[in-house]
This record gives structure tokens, C-alpha cells and sequence, in this order.
């Protein structure tokens, strides 16, 4: 009888910390917490961390924007992306140590994403975030579209299916349709559980900015001729 290889799983808990205190764009920083042999584990550590901030009763982490749970396969890089996959599954808390969102599809590229589920998707239009996901920055950014659910997924699903295609969607897939502000075509494709909201307020004069940049790239949209 064939032995059944055994995958042997790590999971890697993760704070993010802002460096900086000026929007739209900070500084930040990602410190590994622990390596931990289930999500069980993890996540008593994580509660650990925050218990012990309350206890000391000073606000110690006041820079903190959440935390990330990456689970990994045994022999896979813990930093980086050259294997395949590299995360079985993403996880985001918030700083008080509540689950805030989830990727539970492995970045293999191979795994379809058949679409998420409306009440799970947390934002939506013209919602202004705090994404994570890209280098040493947060950033500020506002949505123009969000993850197709099931039901939309179907319908793409057919279209496809009558063209003689098949619709390719994997984890990346599970993001929304961001914009930044600066010049030109700032998009992001920002996976769910790297959309955060913001940590701290937003003035006015920076969220009528967002809008403005987000009516800008969607009316450009809509106006383009080719």
C-alpha cells in the first residue's frame, strides 16, 4: 500500500507597525512573533500579546495597525515567494487581537477562487483602507470594486464557458480594486485580508482627495475609446 506523504505545517505570526504618523502613506514595519505548529497555538500567543498590553496599562502598541497569520508548508521559505505555495492560507487580526479576515486558497496559482461570499466581503465602494500588502509602506487607498461572489463568479463561469474559455481565477483574485493618490493610474489589486481599516482618522480634506482620485480613474474609465 502507498504510504500517504504527510504535510507538515507551520504557521507565522506576524505585527505590523506604523514608523511614521503622517497619512496617506507611513512607514512600516512587519516583526515575526513566533513560529508556531498550529493556528490553536498562534492564536494563544497572539492573545497572550495583547493581554499583556492591557495589563501593563499604557498604550505600548499605539502604532500598531493589526497582525498576519501566514500558514506555510514545513519546507517553505518563511520569507518569500519562491516556492509554490508559499502560504497555504493568510489570516488578519486587528490590533486588539480579533480575526479580521481571511484567504483560505493556496497560492499555488493552481486552487481556483470560485468567489467570495457577500457578508464576508468588509468593504465595499468608495470605502477608504489601510492596506498592508505592498513593501515597507500603509498606505491609504479607496475601493472601486470588490471580489466577485459566488453568484458572480457563475455568471463569469457560463460567459467564459459559451466563449470556449474557462475563467482562471486564483488567490489573487480574492482582492479588492483599490486607488492611492499621486499622478496617473495608482490601482492596486489588494488581497482581503491586507485591507485594514484605517488604524487612526482620517481628516476630511484627505477623504474628499480619495474620491476625488477615485472619480478620476473611474471616469477615465468609463471615457476611454481605443
Amino acid at each position: 500500500m502507498k504510504k500517504t506523504k504527510t504535510m507538515h505545517r507551520i504557521f507565522i505570526l506576524v505585527a505590523i507597525e506604523s514608523r511614521s504618523n503622517r497619512y496617506p502613506r507611513r512607514q512600516k514595519l512587519d516583526w515575526t512573533i513566533g513560529y508556531f505548529s498550529s493556528r490553536s497555538r498562534a492564536e494563544k500567543e497572539l492573545a497572550r500579546v495583547v493581554e499583556a498590553t492591557n495589563a501593563a496599562g499604557q498604550d505600548a502598541y499605539s502604532d500598531r495597525i493589526g497582525y498576519m497569520l501566514f500558514e506555510k508548508t514545513a519546507d517553505c521559505a518563511a520569507n518569500g515567494a519562491y516556492s509554490s505555495p508559499c502560504c497555504l492560507s493568510v489570516r488578519s487580526y486587528t490590533k486588539e487581537g480579533s480575526l479580521w479576515d481571511e484567504c483560505l486558497i493556496p497560492d499555488d496559482c493552481e486552487t481556483p477562487f470560485e468567489g467570495r461570499r457577500a457578508e464576508d466581503i468588509r468593504f465595499h465602494h468608495r470605502d477608504i483602507v489601510e492596506v498592508v500588502q505592498y513593501g515597507g509602506a500603509a498606505e491609504l487607498s479607496i475601493v472601486s470594486r470588490t471580489p466577485f461572489t459566488p453568484e458572480e463568479y457563475a455568471v463569469l463561469k457560463t460567459r467564459f464557458e459559451d466563449d470556449r474559455h474557462h475563467p482562471i481565477l486564483d488567490y489573487s483574485d480574492d482582492c479588492y480594486l483599490v486607488y492611492s493618490l499621486g499622478e496617473g493610474d495608482t490601482h492596486e489589486h489588494v488581497m482581503c485580508c491586507y485591507a485594514f481599516p484605517p488604524s487612526k482618522p482620517v481628516s476630511s480634506t484627505l477623504q474628499e482627495k480619495l474620491k476625488a482620485k477615485l472619480k478620476e480613474m473611474e471616469d477615465a474609465i468609463k471615457n476611454y475609446k481605443p
